[in-house]
């Protein structure tokens, strides 16, 4: 009976007369807001603060290791200094560097519910890691930049793409009035991407694409040099102009004026350290007849030792604002005490974009990447997911200076539409 009482005499206090609205937030007193902003555990935090697992897998044992920690490090950084209200948490995971250390480890992740992974590092790791990501509601940003792992489900692939910075140089070299390309690159896989990109952006944007050639070591430098330097094409109303036994010919057997030789205004160097070096000095030595020729360069030359090489002087690259990643290489020296490698900035702009989607919804969705049409601000640049798995960056053009990277046109506020 005592109980049916205590029921009936709470029911009757709960008419509907005597509700009491809870006060609107503008009229909590100023020490109340404090309390509950700065509360960051316990019951607020489990269902206002509810952190985003994401998973970290890099190499961190192994070949790649050295690598793998780097970039393990540039996480961290950015967790911290981009992720104040702590709304995400990493969780690590080591590939050890090989495809079969990356399906154990992801397989792991995806028994523990995380949605999320951060990694891996490199391309066959990546295609092992599609493999089950593809079948799961989990999000791959992987750091690799071979866009020939695009258009896969659940998949980004977060490395500066190669096709995005010569698209950059070539449209911008074009403004400046050069309407011929040439390209020196190594004879391995990385190569002949940038020389195929290089090809089919030229030709697609109505300029000649003159010669390329590869080498596989130092001795064929020389080579590759002097065939570059001195090949040329011929203009459309020559070629028109000449006899049909002419036109099979090779172009060293046609009677060809000056006038109708296009050399090339601008050659891209697709490497870096001491055969960019070399490089640099060759062609000079080759253009015999002293034309203007344009050196080219992609994001691999963003570092200290092409601001000392006299030879690079006046080149142009594509690459991200230097004063951005400067302030970068600072944050990194100063707690790590090491010059970072150039990639960790990838993984520092992917932290950085999850935490930021994270502070508006704990539950992150792969519409969520997509959506954020205006993009996220990184070292590298603006940049923003595409629904092919692209991850767009905005580029500036820098020259080489006597001793930094002058911005001579600086980043578009606006992408261009792929």
């Amino acid at each position: 009976m005592k109980q049916f009482l205590i029921v009936f005499l709470f029911l009757c206090s709960c008419k509907t007369s005597n509700l009491v609205e809870m006060p609107d937030d503008s009229i909590l007193s100023q020490d109340v807001k404090k309390k509950f902003e700065s509360y960051d555990g316990g019951f607020l935090d489990a269902i206002f603060k509810r952190k985003t697992k994401v998973a970290i897998l890099l190499p961190l044992t192994g070949k790649y290791s050295d690598i793998g920690n780097d970039l393990l490090s540039a996480a961290h950084l950015s967790l911290y200094k981009n992720d104040p209200k702590k709304r995400i948490e990493l969780v690590i995971f080591d590939s050890k560097g090989t495809e079969f250390g990356t399906r154990k480890a992801v397989r792991d992740i995806v028994s523990r519910g995380i949605k999320i992974i951060i990694g891996p590092l490199f391309s066959t790791a990546t295609e092992s890691a599609i493999d089950i990501v593809s079948k799961k509601d989990v999000i791959l940003l992987s750091l690799s930049n071979n866009d020939n792992l695009t258009n896969k489900k659940n998949v980004f692939i977060a490395g500066v793409a190669i096709d995005q910075q010569i698209e950059r140089l070539i449209e911008y070299s074009i403004d400046k009035g050069i309407s011929s390309f040439s390209i020196l690159a190594p004879n391995n896989s990385y190569g002949l991407k940038v020389a195929n990109s290089l090809r089919e952006t030229s030709t697609r944007k109505g300029a000649y694409f003159i010669s390329s050639s590869f080498y596989n070591d130092k001795k064929q430098i020389s080579n590759s040099v002097a065939k570059v330097v001195n090949s040329y094409s011929i203009s459309q109303n020559a070629y028109e102009d000449l006899s049909e036994e002419d036109k099979v010919k090779s172009l060293a057997e046609i009677p060809i004026s000056n006038e109708d030789k296009i050399y090339s205004d601008s050659i891209l160097v697709a490497d870096s350290g001491d055969n960019l070096d070399l490089i640099l000095k060759l062609i000079e030595e080759n253009n015999v007849d002293k034309r203007e020729i344009q050196i080219l360069g992609l994001k691999e030359w963003d570092k200290a030792s092409t601001i000392y090489n006299a030879n690079a002087k006046g080149s142009w690259i594509s690459s991200s604002n230097p004063e951005v990643y400067k302030q970068y290489e600072y944050l990194y020296y100063d707690n790590f005490q090491k010059i970072p490698n150039r990639v960790t900035s990838v993984v520092y702009d992917m932290v950085w974009a999850v935490a930021n989607l994270a502070y508006k919804n704990s539950d992150i969705e792969l519409e969520d990447f997509i959506l954020n049409k205006s993009g996220f601000e990184g070292v590298d640049g603006t940049f923003r997911f595409l629904d092919n798995g692209i991850v767009q960056r905005n580029f500036a053009i820098l020259s080489v200076g006597d001793d930094n990277f002058k911005v001579i046109d600086s980043e578009s506020r606006y992408f261009l539409e792929y």
